[in-house]
C-alpha cells in the first residue's frame, strides 16, 4: 500500500509534529495520505471517513495510545481501504463500545493493541485483514465479528477477555489462522450461526471453552492446538463441519459434540485429557475417523444417546481409568476397524444400545475385557480381534445380538460370556488359548454354530441355561470340551471334540439332545452325572477310557451311537463306587474294538427297543432291536437281523443283539 501511495503526503501527530490531536490530522489529510502518530496518550475518539494510512511510531515512549472518551468508541472506520498499524486503543468501556469499530471493507489492521474496552474489536465490514494484533482484557469480548464475511484474522494474540476471545456471529467465509486465543474467561474462539469459516493453526489455551461451533455449518477447524481448557473443541447444534488434524491435550474434554449432526472428526490427536478424548451427546450421523486418542483419564470416545454415527480407523490406547469406546443408549452406530489397547476397563462397551455394528476392530490388553454389552439388543459384533484380556466378549442381559467370526486369543477367563442373555447368535468365532472359551450362565435360546475352539481348558459351558443350540462346533487341544450344569432342553449337534479329559459332560441336567457329535477324550467321551431324560444319539466316541459314562443318571436314551476303540465303551456303575444308573434305554448302538464294552454291576437298564416294524435286507419285520456287539457269536437262523442268542454283560442282558451295525436297519420310530 505504501508503494501505491508514494506521492501521498505524510502528516505527524504528537510532540513536535504537525498536529497534537489525531482528529485534526485526519481532517486535514487527503485521500491516501499517511498519518504518523508518535508516542503518547491521545484522549479522543477518532472516526475515519476518508481513506488514509494511520501508523503509530515509537518516538521513545512506546506505542501511541488512543484513550476513548466516556461513551465513545476509540477508533471507528466507516470507509474502505484504511490501513492501521502499531496503535494501542483502549478505554471504550461503555456498553456496546469498542476500542476499534470497523463497518467498512478491505481494511488492514496490523500490530495494534486493543484493550480495556467493552469490546476490543467490533467489525461488521467485509474482507478486512487483521494480523499480529494484541486484543486483551476486554469486558464482553476480544474480537467480535457481526455479520462480517470474508475477513482474515491471523497471528493475533487474544487473551484475558471476558466471554470470548474471538467471536464470529452470523459471519461467514472468514479465515482465522495462527491466532493465540488464550486465558479468556469464557471461550477462546466461537463461531455462531455462520458457515464456510476456516479456523486453522490457532492456539487456544486455558479457556473455559477452546473453540466453539454454535448453530453453524460447513466450517473447517484444522491444525489447532487446544490445551488446558474445560472443553477443547465444542460443536453445539452444528452440522457438516470438519474438525481435522487438531491436537487437544490436557483439557477436561478434548472434543465434545452436543446435538450436532453430520460432522467429520478426523486425524486429530486427543491425548492426556482429564476426561474424555471425544464425546457425542444427542448426535447423529457424524464420522470420527483416524483419530489418535490416548492416555485420557475417563475414557477415549463416548457416545451418549447418539445414533447412526461412524467410528472408523481410530487408534485408542492407554485409557487411564475407563473404557476405550463406550456407547450408552445409542443405536445404529458403526464402529469399525479401530485399534483399542491398554484401557484400564473395557476396550469397548455398549449400555442399552441396539442395532449397532461393531466390526473389524482390534482390541488388546484391556483391563476388564474386549467388548462388553449390557441391556442391549440387535447388535452385530463381527470379525473383531480380541487378545490378552481377562474377558473377550461379554453379553449381560442382552438379546438378539449376532456375534460372528471374531478372533479371540490369550484370554485368562472367558472368551465369550453370556449372562442372563437370550436369543443371541454366536457363529464362526475362533477362540484360542483361553480358560473358558464360551460360557453361558442363565442364558436361554441362544444359537452357537460353527465356532472353533483350541487350547482352552473348557470349550463351551452351559450353566442353568436352557433351550440353546450348539451346532457344528470344533473343540481341540483343551481339557474339557462341553459342560452342561443345571441345563435343560439344549441341543448339542454335530460338534467335534478332541480333548485331554472329558468331551461332553452333563451334570444335574435333563431333557437335552446330544446328537451326531464326535468326541475323542482321554478320560470320558460323554459323561452324565445326576442327569436324566436326555437323548444321547448318533454320536461317535473313540479313544477314551470311557466312551459314555453314567453316574446316578436314569431314564436317558442312548441310541445309534458308534462306540469304538475305547477302554470301556459304556460305564453304568463301578464296583468300588456303586453309583447306580438304571432305567436308561440303550439301543441300536455299535460296540466295536473296545477292551470292555460295558462296565455294570448293580444297574438295571433296557437294552432293546419296544416291538416295532423295521426293515432288514429289504424285508419287513416286527419285533425288538438291541445293539451291535462286535465280539458276539453272530448267528441269525431266520435272517431277521437279530442274533439267535442274547448278549450278556454282568447283571445286564441285551436279548435282541443286532447281527449287523444299526445303519443296515430301517425303522418307523426314531429315538432322538
Amino acid at each position: 500500500m505504501l508503494e501505491c501511495c508514494a506521492q501521498s503526503a505524510t502528516w505527524s501527530v504528537g510532540d513536535g509534529g504537525d498536529f497534537s490531536r489525531i482528529c485534526a490530522a485526519v481532517e486535514a489529510a487527503g485521500i491516501g495520505d499517511i498519518i504518523e502518530i508518535r508516542s503518547g496518550q491521545y484522549h479522543e475518539s477518532v472516526n475515519l471517513t476518508k481513506t488514509v494510512i494511520l501508523q503509530g511510531v515509537d518516538s521513545g515512549r512506546g506505542r501511541p495510545v488512543i484513550i476513548a472518551p466516556i461513551g465513545e468508541d476509540g477508533l471507528s472506520i466507516s470507509v474502505d481501504g484504511i490501513w492501521i498499524k502499531n496503535l494501542e486503543i483502549t478505554g471504550a468501556r461503555d456498553w456496546s463500545r469498542a476500542a476499534l469499530k470497523i463497518s467498512s471493507d478491505n481494511n488492514t489492521i496490523e500490530g495494534c493493541m486493543l484493550s480495556g474496552s467493552c469490546v476490543g474489536l467490533l467489525m461488521t465490514g467485509y474482507n478486512n485483514t487483521l494480523s499480529s494484533n494484541g486484543i486483551c482484557r476486554n469486558d464482553l469480548g476480544g474480537a467480535v465479528l457481526l455479520g462480517s464475511d470474508g475477513n482474515i484474522l491471523s497471528e493475533n494474540k487474544v487473551y484475558e477477555n471476558n466471554h470470548a476471545g474471538i467471536l464470529l456471529i452470523d459471519s461467514s467465509n472468514n479465515s482465522l489462522k495462527d491466532n493465540n486465543a488464550s486465558l479468556n474467561m469464557g471461550i477462546g474462539i466461537k463461531i455462531s450461526g455462520a458457515s464456510g469459516n476456516a479456523i486453522i493453526g490457532n492456539l487456544v489455551d486455558t479457556n473455559d471453552y477452546g473453540i466453539v461451533l454454535s448453530d453453524t455449518a460447513e466450517n473447517l477447524v484444522s491444525k489447532n492446538l487446544a490445551t488446558n481448557n474445560d472443553y477443547g473443541i465444542y460443536p453445539y447444534r452444528s452440522e457438516h463441519n470438519r474438525v481435522s488434524d487438531n491436537l487437544c491435550t490436557r483439557n477436561d474434554y478434548a472434543i465434545y459434540l452436543y446435538e450436532s449432526d453430520q460432522n467429520t472428526i478426523e486425524n486429530n490427536t486427543l491425548a492426556a485429557n482429564d476426561g474424555y478424548g471425544a464425546i457425542l451427546y444427542y448426535c447423529r450421523s457424524n464420522v470420527l475417523a483416524a483419530n489418535d486418542v490416548r492416555q485420557n483419564q475417563e475414557g477415549a470416545i463416548k457416545l451418549q444417546s447418539s445414533h447412526a454415527n461412524t467410528l472408523l480407523g481410530n487408534a485408542i490406547s492407554q485409557t487411564i481409568d475407563g473404557t476405550g469406546i463406550s456407547l450408552q443408549e445409542s443405536d445404529q452406530n458403526n464402529v469399525s476397524s479401530n485399534r483399542i489397547d491398554l484401557s484400564s476397563e473395557w476396550g469397548m462397551s455398549i449400555l442399552a444400545g441396539s442395532n449397532n455394528t461393531i466390526a473389524g476392530n482390534l482390541l488388546e490388553g484391556n483391563g476388564i475385557g474386549g467388548i462388553g454389552l449390557t441391556l442391549t439388543k440387535g447388535n452385530l459384533l463381527a470379525q473383531n480381534s480380541v487378545a490378552d484380556s481377562p474377558n473377550a466378549l461379554v453379553l449381560d442381559n442382552s438379546s438378539l445380538n449376532a456375534v460372528r467370526e471374531n478372533q479371540i486369543q490369550r484370554i485368562s477367563r472367558q472368551g465369550a460370556y453370556l449372562l442372563r442373555s437370550s436369543g443371541n447368535q454366536l457363529m464362526g468365532n475362533a477362540v484360542n488359548r483361553s480358560t473358558q472359551a464360551i460360557y453361558l450362565n442363565e442364558s436361554d435360546g441362544n444359537n452357537l454354530t460353527s465356532n472353533s475352539i483350541r487350547q482352552c481348558e473348557v470349550g463351551i459351558g452351559l450353566a442353568s441355561s436352557h433351550e440353546n443350540r450348539v451346532y457344528f462346533c470344533t473343540i481341540e487341544q483343551g481339557k474339557t470340551g462341553l459342560v452342561l450344569n443345571g441345563a435343560s432342553h439344549n441341543n448339542i449337534t454335530g460338534c467335534h471334540m478332541q480333548v485331554s479329559d472329558n468331551g461332553i459332560s452333563l451334570v444335574n441336567s435333563a431333557r437335552n439332545r446330544i446328537r451326531a457329535n464326535h468326541a475323542h477324550a482321554s478320560s470320558t467321551g460323554i459323561g452324565l452325572e445326576r442327569s436324566s431324560q436326555n437323548n444321547v444319539t448318533e454320536n461317535q466316541v473313540g479313544g477314551s477310557m470311557y466312551a459314555i459314562r453314567l453316574d446316578l443318571s436314569a431314564e436317558n436314551l442312548l441310541a445309534m451311537n458308534n462306540l469304538t476303540e475305547n477302554t470301556y465303551a459304556l460305564c453304568l456303575d463301578e464296583g468300588i463306587y456303586p453309583a447306580e444308573s438304571s432305567g436308561n434305554r440303550i439301543v441300536l448302538n455299535t460296540f466295536a474294538g473296545n477292551l470292555y464294552h460295558v462296565q455294570s454291576f448293580i444297574s438295571s437298564n433296557v437294552w432293546t427297543t419296544p416291538e416295532m416294524n423295521y426293515t432288514y435286507r429289504g424285508r419287513l419285520f416286527y419285533g425288538s432291536l438291541g445293539n451291535f456287539w462286535e465280539d458276539d457269536r453272530r448267528t441269525d437262523g431266520n435272517d431277521d437281523g437279530v442274533c439267535d442268542h442274547p448278549h450278556t454283560m454282568g447283571a445286564e442282558e441285551d436279548s435282541c443283539p443286532l447281527i449287523q451295525p444299526f445303519p443296515n436297519y430301517r425303522w418307523e420310530v426314531l429315538y432322538d
